[in-house]
């Protein structure tokens, strides 16, 4: 009956290569099924082009075939299945022409179609072809039952027993399994998995807690999926693990969701999970933060990995990366060491008008050994090998068809992040000139590195960043001191800050004078000099925070440097991580408040949820603006006026109290304040002496002794 070998078929109509006949051969021997179906699950064909090829092949009609298409009658007659799978169904039984129609996967069961012939009496049998995965859904169907529809189909609702008294329905609308949430609200996700039980039993649960479970298990199930419904997260069963990494392989697949986690039983997945993956994920980064600073700290400035890991990150999620993915690069990140030497090395042309950096990493293999065991559950190695094949070679180290593309995406944003912040550094204004030149790098180099859509992308999020005024001038802080002086630049580089070290009090006045840093941060224990003299002439600028770190643990020392003129001392016990946030923070303040008041033309207005009273008035106070803040308490009719001159806090009034007092009552608000800020030229009769400094340590100190028990 047959008319040629299916794969001959198959080649012929252009449906499969022979290197896909080839793996599905190698899959039938090690699962079994038949030539077609292994096709189909490793998302080579659809459906439909398996039957189409079958119909050639044994020049017989197909058709699609549905529980309803079978009379009850004729579903309590269905034959046993026959060998090596092979199912047949009794369609239409025409008994005054004896003639029966049969739908069937396998036209060579001579034994199952006699069966039929002679169970009905049958003078003439009419076949027909029909896929395998609806021939089962026929035989599992219970025959006397109306036919599923396709939302409930193998679907159970649990029992009452499983339900805490707060889950019973309160009127007689909906029952154990009626959803709480609307269904356009609820949250869809998709499992892929042959096995019965997560059908039958794991959607109740997961609608119990306000999720829609759509278990599925071919191809084309999984395609139409991720077309139709709004996925946020794929579980896959270990037994789909290969097969659903060919389909999103083959590029047949639409997008997939960032989430895509693999299954080996709900029970394993409960017991094994000791740690929530993100406790586990924030314990690796600090393991890999540790080792970039011990690998760069003799580096001057550091390397900026946290610029690099935030937009890795950040371009990552913008073109749809899977969460592990995102997560892995920015491990990548910190692995990777750049050149010694000049950071902006000569760039090679490559004859396309790109350029690319002739060393771009130091170190290479130690970090790709370093990568290796880190047994990341996603190949951070390979990520390196192909990042380092861009910046180097014409073509990636894999055949474009051999690599996941989701792979080469991955090194493509590495290498471009990479390029932009190392061989490349400049300001990320997308305006004026130095904004033209800084686009027409990133496209130059990603000619080589990437693609023109990628490029792109990343010049979105700039801009989106931008926009959120998360961007500018990177900050630029100088350290003085030596080895705590470099680890803390360390820390610091990880974020939006720019380390500078130097080891000498007047090189450090003379550096600063000739550009004025964001902050200056003293190691006073480590430098030779007289750090109460540097602090007043580096406090003639006002505007310029200046932080020291000291060893000393009494508080008469302390105070003495806040009366020369420091903004904050850093005594014992030293937490260099902490130490970096707060500056950060500081700076990142006072340069929203001064962008604030640019923008607006001197007046702006917030929300403490937006700009702390301390975030606030420290910016202003480091700004020296002559300012009126007036200040209300949501929620009640607290109001209240703070004025700074040239940053020197002069009066404050919060509803009877006046002086230190009022900023006390104020700092007690936390989150529940707004306030507007004003320039002022009048000032009233001075009724605080103290520093804004001074103030607000006082006031924490209060706020401290208030809440303890």
């Amino acid at each position: 009956m047959k008319s040629a070998r299916l794969d001959k078929i198959l080649a012929d109509m252009g449906y499969a290569s022979d290197e896909h006949i080839r793996l599905a051969l190698k899959r039938q021997r090690s699962q079994g099924g038949r030539l077609g179906e292994n096709l189909v699950e490793m998302g080579v064909l659809t459906r439909r082009q398996l039957m189409e090829a079958l119909s050639r092949q044994f020049q017989l009609p197909w058709r699609s075939l549905a529980p309803g298409d079978v009379p009850p009658d004729l579903r309590r007659r269905l034959p046993p299945p026959g060998p090596h799978g092979s199912l047949a169904i009794p369609v239409r039984w025409e008994a005054d022409d004896g003639v029966l129609v049969v739908a069937l996967n396998d036209p060579e069961d001579a034994g199952t179609l006699d069966r039929l012939r002679r169970d009905f009496g049958a003078r003439r049998l009419e076949v027909h072809l029909a896929p395998d995965d609806e021939l089962v859904a026929i035989h599992r169907a219970d025959p006397d039952a109306d036919p599923p529809s396709s939302d409930d189909e193998g679907i159970i609702d649990l029992p009452d027993l499983f339900a805490s008294p707060e889950d019973e329905p309160t009127g007689s609308s909906g029952g154990a399994g009626t959803p709480t949430q609307p269904p356009g609200d609820r949250r869809r996700i998709l499992m892929v998995s042959r096995r019965a039980q997560h059908r039958t039993f794991l959607p109740a649960v997961f609608s119990r807690e306000g999720y829609d479970l759509i278990v599925v298990d071919g191809f084309d199930d999984v395609r139409n999926a991720l077309v139709e419904e709004n996925i946020e997260a794929i579980l896959v069963d270990a037994e789909r693990r290969d097969d659903f990494r060919t389909w999103t392989r083959s590029g047949r697949l639409p997008p997939l969701p960032a989430r895509v986690s693999m299954l080996s039983s709900v029970s394993e997945a409960l017991i094994d999970n000791v740690l929530p993956y993100p406790e586990m994920l924030r314990s690796l980064k600090g393991a890999v933060e540790g080792i970039a600073d011990l690998r760069s700290r003799d580096l001057k400035p550091p390397p900026p990995y946290g610029l690099i890991g935030r937009d890795v990150m950040a371009l990552g999620r913008a073109v749809g990366l899977k969460a592990v993915t995102v997560d892995g690069l920015y491990l990548a990140v910190h692995l990777l060491s750049p050149p010694r030497g000049n950071p902006d090395p000569v760039m090679s042309e490559n004859g396309d008008g790109a350029v690319t950096p002739r060393e771009p990493f130091h170190e290479f293999a130690a970090s790709r050994e370093l990568a290796v065991r880190l047994r990341f559950p996603w190949a951070i190695e390979t990520v390196l090998d192909v990042t380092l094949g861009l910046f180097l070679g014409p073509r990636t180290p894999e055949a474009p068809g051999r690599l996941d593309p989701e792979m080469l995406r991955a090194a493509q944003i590495l290498a471009l992040v990479w390029f932009h912040h190392i061989h490349a550094p400049g300001s990320e204004a997308l305006e004026g000139e130095e904004g033209r030149q800084m686009r027409i790098t990133l496209r130059r180099a990603g000619q080589r590195l990437a693609t023109m859509e990628l490029v792109e992308a990343y010049l979105s999020v700039i801009q989106d960043r931008r926009e959120a005024g998360d961007v500018g001038e990177t900050p630029q802080v100088l350290l003085v001191g030596t080895r705590r002086a470099t680890d803390l630049g360390n820390r610091m580089a990880r974020s939006r800050i720019r380390p500078v070290v130097t080891r000498d009090l007047t090189d450090a006045q003379a550096m600063a004078e000739r550009s004025p840093p964001a902050a200056i941060v003293v190691d006073q224990g480590a430098v030779p000099g007289h750090v109460h003299h540097f602090a007043r002439v580096a406090k003639l600028d006002a505007a310029l925070p200046l932080y020291v770190i000291t060893d000393e643990r009494d508080a008469a020392s302390t105070l003495d440097l806040l009366d020369a003129g420091v903004d904050d001392v850093f005594a014992p016990p030293h937490d260099l991580d902490l130490m970096a946030a707060r500056i950060g923070r500081a700076i990142d303040a006072r340069s929203r408040v001064r962008s604030a008041l640019q923008s607006r033309g001197g007046d702006f207005s917030a929300s403490f949820d937006a700009f702390s009273f301390m975030d606030l008035t420290q910016a202003l106070a480091h700004g020296l603006k002559s300012v009126r803040i007036e200040l209300s308490r949501q929620g009640t009719d607290e109001d209240a006026v703070l004025f700074l001159a040239k940053g020197r806090p002069i009066h404050a009034r919060c509803d009877s109290l006046v002086g230190p007092e009022a900023v006390y009552r104020i700092l007690t608000w936390e989150e529940d304040g707004e306030f507007s800020v004003h320039p002022e030229s009048d000032f009233p009769e001075a009724t605080i002496h103290e520093s804004m400094e001074s103030l607000l340590m006082e006031g924490c100190r209060l706020l401290d002794e208030a809440g303890r028990p």
